[in-house]
């Protein structure tokens, strides 16, 4: 359930951690929203943790499914985007938690995307920047 919120930064957040679901690592699954409404769109940076699965693919496609999951927030939460930076974590248990995926999106190419059927290359192509460790390309 939704609860009431004072901002877009406060309801992206909410809305990405109930599409999202809990981790399964025991740690956040969101880390962190930031949402600059200093101009009629704003830039939004979200980081979240890519939960851990039975195999490295497995973990992979999870990865690809989360983006596909905020992608698709934010086009269907009315809340004006300029640009969005997405950045993915993971640590396979051992390792301090680290960036494995960092993707920048414009608006304009973001706003077209039809989300459900757009697979892991579509999702890169239509990147302004993409970036990801080997075991998650």
């Amino acid at each position: 359930m939704i609860e009431e919120v004072s901002s877009n930064e406060d309801m992206l957040d909410q809305l990405f951690q109930s599409v999202l679901g809990p981790s399964n690592r025991k740690v956040d699954r969101i880390t962190s929203v930031k949402l600059d409404e200093a101009n009629e769109a704003g830039n939004l940076a979200v980081t979240w943790t890519i939960n851990d699965n039975s195999s490295a693919a497995k973990v992979k496609n999870g990865a690809w499914t989360d983006i596909k999951k905020i992608l698709q927030v934010v086009q269907d939460s009315g809340v004006p985007v300029n640009k969005m930076v997405l950045v993915g974590t993971f640590s396979d248990g051992g390792a301090k938690e680290g960036q494995v995926i960092r993707a920048t999106y414009s608006w304009s190419k973001v706003k077209t995307l039809d989300v459900g059927a757009a697979n892991p290359s579509r999702i890169v192509a239509i990147a302004d920047s993409f970036q990801a460790q080997p075991g998650f390309r």
